[in-house]
């Protein structure tokens, strides 16, 4: 008997709206949940936030990746570089995919995936 595939994936867009004060939340982050693996929620703003205030002309999404990388390579037992070695294809083995974006409330845009 042939599935419905409605019934396994639905498209269905809940907009909505917030009201956000640029003194309050100075960016915004979106990202796939392989990000989550490996950083807390608090950890994701610490990080982007000092990265921000250290390296203004820097990409925040970029570092993001690299520190998950890091964090990737050091749980597998390897260093940062053996696990850029592997194909990206077989690197599932040792992290999920990751984008993430870093949209700051001043303007910018910064999109990277690994």
């Amino acid at each position: 008997m042939a599935r419905d595939k409605q019934s396994f994936v639905q498209v269905v867009p809940l907009p909505f709206f917030i009201i956000v004060s640029a003194q309050v939340i100075a960016f915004l982050v979106l990202s796939s949940d392989g990000l989550y693996q490996y950083f807390s929620n608090e950890e994701v703003v610490s990080h982007v936030t000092c990265f921000m205030e250290n390296a203004p002309e820097g990409d925040p999404a970029q570092y993001l990746i690299a520190e998950l990388l890091i964090r990737a390579a050091k749980k597998n037992g390897m260093d940062f570089h053996e696990l850029l070695d592997i194909p990206q294809g077989d690197r599932r083995k040792y992290h999920d995919d990751v984008s993430v974006m870093v949209i700051s409330l001043e303007g910018r845009i910064w999109r990277s995936s690994s």
